[in-house]
């Protein structure tokens, strides 16, 4: 699901449509500096960014953009002038993205059947990206392996593509049960809608692991090295299980919290979008009471942590902005 279908855009709701401008990207800023945290813009000015994803040193973002002027870009940690550059452009309706050591991979939110899971090198690749896989259903998801991208769609299917190409022909890794939210650690894909699963990603999944049901609308969702922890949009909480299982028990971190939507976490802290706000709250629990970072800001969407500062995308037809506050 794009940040288009979560709010009301222009009189109309859907995965189609934007947010409405606020009247400056300056704005955007403020908001995150009233909300108590000295925030800084790594971009503003952005056509309504997106997911969100880091290295080591860059930042990387979609711009969903409206048409196609969508794009895919980077910026460096440290900051890029506020001039982030382009790997990819011309895109229509770019959402998900996940890079690896090398590349950065992409899928697009087009509607119906005509959407795209493309790569590029990281420098980018000269206006010619690579379309690993296209007449899609829209994506709302997407993670890798070392050697393969998985993707969820508006399908009941969790899709696979070697990193080098499948000939335009993905494989169905599962049949689920309305797959959105999407995560992997080295082994192991974890898949989140109605339900909560997992399945080695050794081969095509025949008999997933069900850690969890009626998770009620999963959209963002991550791993560390114990447990899976999601973002249920549907029911306004933040959730946890073992990845070896929790006796279909997940436990609760946090309730209450409109509209959760991305998810990151450092191992020690989980850090989250709750409608205007991001939130924290440990790995272990913080009875039921996240701590607040920031609030007042206009549709913060996606978000992403690394040792010392959390990165998040504000999204916004043309004043997006992509934002980092200290932890």
């Amino acid at each position: 699901m794009s940040c288009c279908a979560l709010f009301s855009c222009g009189g109309k709701v859907g995965s189609d449509v934007v947010p409405p401008p606020d009247a400056h990207a300056d704005a955007i800023v403020e908001d995150v500096i009233d909300g108590g945290v000295a925030g800084e813009a790594l971009a503003t000015d952005q056509p309504n960014p997106d997911r969100i994803a880091i290295d080591d040193e860059y930042v990387y973002w979609t711009n969903y953009g409206q048409g196609n002027n969508g794009s895919v870009v980077r910026c460096a940690k440290s900051g890029c002038g506020g001039a982030p550059t382009v790997i990819a452009s011309n895109l229509f309706a770019p959402v998900a993205i996940v890079v690896d050591d090398t590349s950065v991979y992409w899928g697009t939110r087009a509607g119906g059947t005509t959407s795209t899971v493309s790569s590029c090198p990281k420098a980018g690749c000269d206006g010619a990206p690579t379309a690993l896989a296209s007449g899609l259903s829209s994506i709302d998801n997407i993670t890798s392996s070392a050697t393969t991208v998985y993707w969820t769609s508006d399908t009941n299917d969790v899709m696979s593509c070697a990193k080098v190409g499948c000939g335009g022909a993905p494989s169905v890794f599962v049949t689920a049960n309305f797959p959105q939210a999407l995560t992997s650690d080295a082994t192991t894909l974890y898949w989140g809608g109605l339900d909560i699963d997992s399945c080695p990603m050794a081969a095509d999944c025949i008999s997933p692991t069900v850690l969890a049901s009626k998770a009620n609308d999963t959209q963002g969702m991550v791993v560390d090295s114990v447990n899976v922890y999601w973002a249920n949009y549907g029911g306004d909480t933040i959730s946890s299980c073992a990845k070896v299982g929790c006796g279909g028990k997940p436990t609760v971190l946090a309730s209450g919290q409109h509209g959760a939507y991305g998810i990151a976490t450092d191992g020690i802290n989980l850090y989250w979008v709750s409608f205007m706000s991001i939130m924290k709250c440990a790995v272990s629990g913080c009875n039921n009471q996240p701590t607040t970072l920031v609030s007042g800001v206009s549709y913060p969407f996606d978000i992403a942590v690394d040792a010392t500062t959390l990165y998040f995308t504000v999204a916004n037809e043309v004043a997006g902005a992509v934002m980092k506050v200290p932890k």
